[in-house]
């Protein structure tokens, strides 16, 4: 999935939707976007393996002190994303 391609106000859905995938393969079974990671039953290999699939998909590591939920894992990624872009486009002109 081309994720810079996306416009900056869908990204965070369609990150949420590509957490909770990766999520279902670690775990074996779906989770609330809401719920913590930790009350999901996520341990740090977990994280671990959660971050690898997700920095292999967008090209951002993250580290695992900023793995807390779906939605805020997901807004980090697209914020991360964003600055990304923007530095970029600096470097560029």
């Amino acid at each position: 999935m081309e994720f810079r391609r996306t416009p900056p106000d869908e990204r965070p859905a369609l990150l949420r939707h590509l957490i909770i995938e990766h999520l279902g393969v670690i775990l074996r079974r779906t989770v609330n976007p809401d719920r913590s990671f930790f009350d999901c039953g996520l341990d740090s290999l977990g994280t671990l393996q959660l971050l690898i699939a997700l920095e292999a998909d967008t090209g951002i590591r993250l580290p695992a002190a900023d793995v807390t939920t779906v939605r805020a894992l997901a807004d980090k990624l697209s914020g991360a994303m964003q600055e990304l872009q923007l530095a970029e486009a600096v470097a560029h002109d």
